[in-house]
């Protein structure tokens, strides 16, 4: 770590270099406030903060978190209005199996569906749902949303699936929901997910790809980051399959989470270790299986998938987030042609526990998306029909309250 300040010093000696901003719009100060944060076993690296303090005290006119233009008017977009939704939760089938479906979308008939994955992630169900639910009270009355997700912790599944057999039964679940009008894939997390755009293409009006950080160069298998990718990830298995909740909550906190003081990174710290501790055992075969997916199965099927063309897709992904990740969002966007790639201000990977800032960032995305989506004459002169019935447990959230759902056939 004292080499960090040093290469600081060496490479960025003039505030012309520490607050010149990268592609992502963050400056070199701004990545090395986020890193001293949690430098020290995710506590504040106290050599590297008091060098940070330093530096802001040499240029009071910039905050170490200051944003770019383009940021600032994004983050400014995310100000969306927040409406009443209807939430609901019900049971669909799909082949040999059923699973929890959780349904926002506002008073107003539909008119466009968001259909939310995030298979790949190690963040329990009620860290999901607390985001989904901040996302649809921006975007559902506004767009006459509705936005669906899959409680994966509801599958009977095995702690062993391929990542292709869940693709394949993920399929099965769009096909079973029998969902009518423009169609949105909204893919976060490492990249498993990424996959359904190719085998949904026929049927989606747009899609926002979020954080894929697994999708590496054609020269990464074999390669000496191969082997650390894999020893990182069978080392996560092993916390995962232990149960070692307290190792496992300080690895993923550890470069995931961006937050502005440490006392927001052990509120994000304590958040992942409560949720933890509380959620459903069936959590625990859907992480097992998840760290059975590696970086280089993603890659691999990414890079044997052929570019495609759709309607309106962007990638994006947090601004402070590693490297690989920004790298392996370009690879996307590559084989996504006519995509655009879109940065979130303040963020590094998990968007869903650093708060409602970045959480309103992702609105902010999505809601440029259904706007190119909704102005686009395809697909818009099929209606989406009316609103699920839920009158059996209606739940009505408002200002984000929230309330256990019943779980009511579809």
């Amino acid at each position: 770590a004292p080499d960090v300040i040093m290469c600081l010093d060496l490479l960025a000696p003039s505030g012309k270099e520490l607050l010149a901003p990268n592609a992502c719009g963050a400056s070199v100060l701004q990545r090395a406030a986020s890193w001293a944060i949690g430098a020290q076993d995710n506590r504040p690296y106290m050599e590297a903060t008091d060098r940070i303090f330093f530096l802001r005290g040499l240029y009071p006119d910039f905050g170490a978190f200051a944003l770019s233009a383009a940021a600032s008017a994004l983050m400014a977009s995310s100000r969306l209005l927040s409406s009443e939704i209807v939430k609901a939760a019900h049971t669909v089938k799909f082949g040999p199996y059923e699973g929890r479906v959780h349904v926002w979308e506002s008073l107003d008939p539909p008119e466009v569906n968001i259909l939310a994955f995030h298979h790949g992630s190690l963040l329990p169900w009620s860290i999901h749902k607390s985001a989904l639910t901040l996302v649809a009270q921006h975007l559902c009355r506004r767009h006459r949303v509705r936005m669906l997700a899959l409680q994966l912790e509801s599958l009977p599944f095995g702690n062993r699936m391929s990542m292709a057999s869940f693709n394949i039964h993920m399929v099965r679940y769009v096909d079973s929901l029998r969902l009518d009008g423009p169609l949105v894939l909204f893919a976060s997390g490492p990249g498993p997910a990424v996959q359904l755009l190719w085998k949904l293409n026929t049927r989606l009006s747009g899609a926002l790809v979020l954080n894929c950080s697994r999708f590496r160069p054609k020269s990464y298998l074999g390669s000496s980051q191969h082997e650390q990718d894999e020893l990182r990830q069978t080392n996560l298995a092993g916390l995962v399959h232990a149960r070692r909740i307290d190792v496992l909550t300080a690895s993923l906190i550890h470069h995931n989470v961006f937050a502005h003081c440490p006392e927001d990174l052990i509120l994000a710290e304590n958040t992942l270790h409560g949720s933890y501790c509380d959620c459903h055992p069936a959590f625990w075969r859907c992480a097992e299986y998840a760290t059975s997916w590696t970086v280089a199965q993603t890659t691999q099927q990414l890079q044997n998938a052929p570019a495609i063309k759709l309607p309106s897709v962007m990638v994006a992904c947090g601004g402070l987030a590693d490297t690989e990740t920004h790298a392996s969002t370009l690879r996307l966007q590559e084989k996504l042609v006519g995509s655009s790639v879109r940065y979130i201000p303040e963020s590094c990977l998990m968007w869903e526990l650093e708060g409602q800032d970045q959480q309103r960032s992702v609105a902010a995305l999505l809601h440029d998306l259904l706007t190119e989506v909704t102005s686009s004459p395809h697909d818009m002169s099929r209606p989406v029909g009316d609103r699920i019935d839920v009158s059996d447990s209606p739940e009505h959230a408002q200002n984000g309250s929230d309330s256990d759902e019943e779980a009511i056939h579809w």
